[in-house]
């Protein structure tokens, strides 16, 4: 028989068991008023200044605000002239090697670290480039393949590839290059030699920062040579405007941005041709986005085109001169470097607004030689100066070249709203 006290200590322990679940039960009912107040009170002050927050269905997590804004992507892009390859420049290049192959790198260096700001660098590749075809120069053009390998090294992924010396070394040129092109790293993108112009395999597709940009290149002539027999792949011409119509368009259909080069103009001429603009706006029509324009060897304007239809207006750089060269007069040592921001909306629910043109910019860029086509290599006209341009090679024909004519040049055919000189 238990004793009177332990009875009565356990009565007492039960009455306090049970006075503590009824307080935690009261504590938890507070807390769940008090919850659904804070709650309903958060909900009414967002209401009230349009941004309430609701419950998910089925769920305590609320969902996105209504009103949440839209992430921009955006793709700094720029381009380059002529990388017109002159015997001077691959001789130089294989006495830098040593004897054992050849070293373009040189040739880059003073330029490469304004690219590599850049998420795309594109130039015009204006000689064949490949390892079987032994080197030629003017006015037949084969360069070796280790100035693609330097062009890359330098931060350049996208080559244009359709131009007037594109049949140079016929169809055994063609087939030699585009095996060099191919066995580049995967993010290399080629354009302007077709396997096909009735499919889409023609269209060079690149993605970078989230943006999907289409290529395509095309040219006004190839100095007179045809098609070579046999040859894999072939160029497009200008006058193919059925065709360039059709790839450009499904190109619209296929990336968010469409950028096309062509290859036109009246070498060494400074103005801009009424068939250029004409065809310029067409390919704002067609659903381009920019256009960039080599072939004259010097530089030309940059404008705004608008489709005749479409009221589209899209930058165009109708030439952007030589980048890198052994021209002997003193304009052709003048190029630009043209560069834009291509961006683009995404909405919350994924969807996608059209591409943006902004900050359209040209700087303009030097080929610098000393006396006698030596040492030949690249500048950006803000790296360079005076005391470069009085050593430059080409001063010898024309004595004026300096710092002051080549801002001359550019502020004469560029509109100041596009360059940048500092």
């Amino acid at each position: 028989m238990s004793k009177p006290g332990k009875r009565k200590n356990k009565r007492q322990n039960r009455t306090l068991i049970t006075i503590g679940i009824l307080l935690l039960l009261c504590v938890g009912l507070l807390g769940w008023a008090l919850a659904a107040t804070l709650e309903r009170d958060a909900l009414r002050f967002s209401s009230s200044s349009g941004k309430a927050v609701q419950p998910a269905a089925g769920s305590g997590d609320p969902v996105a605000p209504t009103d949440a804004q839209p992430q921009e992507l955006r793709v700094r892009f720029s381009a380059v002239g002529d990388n017109l390859i002159h015997n001077g420049i691959y001789l130089q290049a294989q006495q830098r090697a040593g004897g054992d192959g050849y070293d373009f790198h040189y040739v880059y260096e003073n330029v490469q670290p304004f690219f590599e700001q850049f998420d795309v660098n594109w130039i015009n590749q204006e000689t064949l480039v490949s390892w079987e075809v032994p080197p030629s120069t003017y006015p037949m053009f084969s360069t070796p393949g280790e100035l693609g390998v330097a062009a890359y090294d330098a931060g350049w992924r996208v080559f244009a590839l359709s131009n007037n010396h594109s049949y140079d070394k016929g169809a055994t040129g063609i087939s030699a290059t585009l095996r060099y092109w191919e066995e580049m790293p995967d993010d290399v993108v080629t354009t302007g030699f077709y396997r096909n112009t009735e499919d889409d395999s023609g269209i060079a597709l690149q993605e970078v920062n989230g943006v999907k940009i289409a290529y395509l290149a095309f040219t006004e002539s190839t100095n007179g040579i045809p098609t070579p027999e046999g040859a894999e792949a072939h160029i497009l011409y200008t006058d193919e405007t059925e065709t360039m119509e059709r790839l450009v368009r499904r190109a619209r259909e296929l990336a968010d941005a469409v950028v096309v080069c062509v290859h036109w103009g009246t070498e060494n001429s400074h103005e801009i041709r009424p068939d250029q603009r004409e065809l310029a706006a067409s390919f704002a029509d067609w659903g381009a986005d920019a256009v960039i324009g080599t072939h004259p060897h010097v530089v030309q304007g940059i404008e705004w085109a608008e489709g005749t239809e479409s009221g589209k207006r899209i930058p165009v750089a109708y030439s952007l001169g030589n980048f890198l060269s052994a021209q002997s007069q003193a304009n052709q040592m003048i190029g630009l470097c043209y560069t834009f921001d291509i961006c683009q909306n995404v909405r919350p629910d994924g969807t996608r607004e059209d591409v943006r043109i902004e900050n359209v910019k040209a700087y303009p860029t030097v080929t610098h030689y000393d006396g006698n086509y030596e040492n030949i290599r690249c500048y950006m006209y803000r790296d360079y100066t005076d005391e470069l341009a009085g050593q430059h090679g080409v001063g010898a024909r024309y004595p004026g070249f300096s710092m002051e004519y080549i801002q001359e040049v550019v502020t004469t055919y560029v509109d100041p709203e596009f360059l940048v000189l500092e």
